[in-house]
């Protein structure tokens, strides 16, 4: 068993490889293929700027957490998407609008 997993392991690896020390761009659909098709215990932890890469046909509400940083203290808040009552797992719901209207927390800069 440990075999399949090295051998399931390399793509990834060469993949991050080559973002590290090639300066390459790697799409993380590539990389998020590889995972959804592979039976893990563990987790992967990926972090964004862009909200358009959210979303529930993918990833579950508890699955999705931001941070918002005070900018008078520098102090940092996480939540979880599950703390939005309104956000329900509906396929069409665009996370980004809700993003924008500042119901995530997200505000347009000014």
């Amino acid at each position: 068993m440990l075999l399949l997993n090295l051998r399931d392991f390399f793509p990834l690896a060469i993949q991050i490889f080559k973002i590290v020390y090639q300066t390459k761009v790697v799409f993380t659909d590539e990389i998020l293929s590889f995972i959804h098709g592979s039976e893990h215990t563990g987790q992967f932890i990926f972090t964004t700027h862009n909200v358009l890469h959210l979303n529930l046909e993918n990833y579950m509400k508890e699955q999705i957490y931001f941070i918002t940083k005070n900018s008078n203290t520098l102090q940092s808040e996480l939540y979880s998407l599950a703390d939005f009552p309104d956000i329900d797992y509906d396929i069409g719901i665009d996370l980004y609008k809700f993003y924008l209207r500042g119901v995530l927390g997200g505000k347009l800069n000014e």
